[in-house]
């Protein structure tokens, strides 16, 4: 191969936006499932606060479906892994279950209630 002879040409991608939010949320989601099913720190990392932050902003925004049930498992778990009460309690929100906690698995709110006490979530039923 003789150096400094290439093939070089130009072209044009057009990418539709709506996708940057979709493949975010893929690595996102991706994440969380190996890291934040189950957390092995005692506290976040900044990486681990910063996907937390975008998967409970995505459950604000646009949330729906299989997606949204695996999000709000795997936020809740790593919240309560770490006795984050105002996380826990902001995911429910975000995911609009705070007045309807038939959105919520028995099991995440038997949880919730072990580690941070009825009165912790007691602002999702008031």
């Amino acid at each position: 191969m003789i150096r400094g002879l290439g093939y070089s040409r130009t072209a044009l991608l057009i990418w539709p936006k709506k996708f940057d939010s979709d493949i975010a949320l893929h690595y996102y989601m991706l994440y969380a499932r190996e890291h934040l099913r189950v957390p092995k720190s005692k506290q976040a990392t900044r990486k681990e606060k910063k996907v937390l932050a975008e998967l409970i902003q995505w459950l604000r925004e646009d949330a729906r479906g299989d997606d949204l049930t695996e999000a709000v498992e795997i936020v809740t778990n790593a919240t309560l892994h770490w006795k984050d009460i105002y996380k826990w309690i902001d995911t429910c929100k975000a995911a609009r279950i705070d007045f309807d906690l038939q959105g919520l698995d028995v099991a995440i709110i038997i949880d919730g209630v072990k580690v941070l006490g009825f009165d912790g979530i007691k602002s999702l039923l008031v």
